[in-house]
């Protein structure tokens, strides 16, 4: 592993990383989900990305309806870098990071969202977990979409 990570010293590699921890296949992320992380209590010291790594059947699209129903907002406008629907776009990100790691690279999750980078969703879920602890409205809208997804 080390001889790969020397040989590609790019931020490809680690644009591939899912759930902040594994760098694998979907076969390979899976696997070590379902042999490792499935089914053990999350100690609230480990890294969040862990936890978030979850097999949800939904897409971006699926993820954006829903958000852009629970703002009445156009789904189109949430795939904008300028959205004139800024809150609703970052729940859309966060949401997507959140459901669809297992699946997606953060890479690949913010090229469906209008080509942002990676630092940009990192940064969108930092400064959205700041304003969920401080705005409950805001919270429950999150925790109510977060919700409807789950149920599928």
């Amino acid at each position: 592993m080390v001889e790969g990570i020397a040989r590609d010293s790019s931020n490809e590699l680690w644009e591939e990383v899912r759930g902040q921890s594994i760098l694998g296949s979907e076969t390979f992320v899976d696997r070590v989900y379902d042999s490792y992380l499935k089914h053990r209590n999350r100690d609230v010291r480990e890294q969040s990305g862990v936890e978030k790594i979850r097999s949800l059947d939904v897409n971006i699209d699926q993820i954006a309806a829903l958000v852009a129903k629970h703002y009445k907002a156009p789904h189109e406008k949430l795939y904008l870098k300028r959205s004139p629907h800024a809150e609703a776009r970052s729940v859309l990100i966060e949401l997507s990071r959140v459901c669809l790691s297992r699946k997606m690279s953060v890479s690949a999750i913010g090229e469906e969202l209008g080509g942002i980078s990676v630092s940009a969703v990192s940064q969108n879920a930092k400064r959205l977990r700041e304003k969920l602890s401080s705005n409950s409205r805001m919270r429950k809208i999150f925790e109510s979409i977060e919700k409807s997804l789950q149920r599928g």
